[in-house]
């Protein structure tokens, strides 16, 4: 069963190859994660997003949320 972040992220990775076309690789960030990736190895991305149609869109970014980001900055 596809899950909804799936689909979502599929609209993200998209726009890059609409942008980059077939130059643009990604990778996961981490083995174990969903929301980080590598954008030909030189660029972080982390991707969130809200279920809500709506806004106010509110997002939470937990303590591990905060550390993944902060890696990526730091790594690209």
């Amino acid at each position: 069963m596809i899950k909804e972040y799936e689909y979502l992220h599929g609209v993200v990775f998209a726009r890059l190859f609409s942008i980059y076309g077939c130059n643009v690789s990604i990778r996961a960030f981490k083995p174990d994660g969903y929301s980080s990736f590598v954008i030909n190895d030189s660029a972080g991305l982390y991707i969130k997003y809200c279920g809500k149609r709506l806004t106010p869109w509110r997002f939470s970014f937990t303590k591990s949320h905060q550390s993944e980001v902060d890696e990526l900055h730091h790594r690209f």
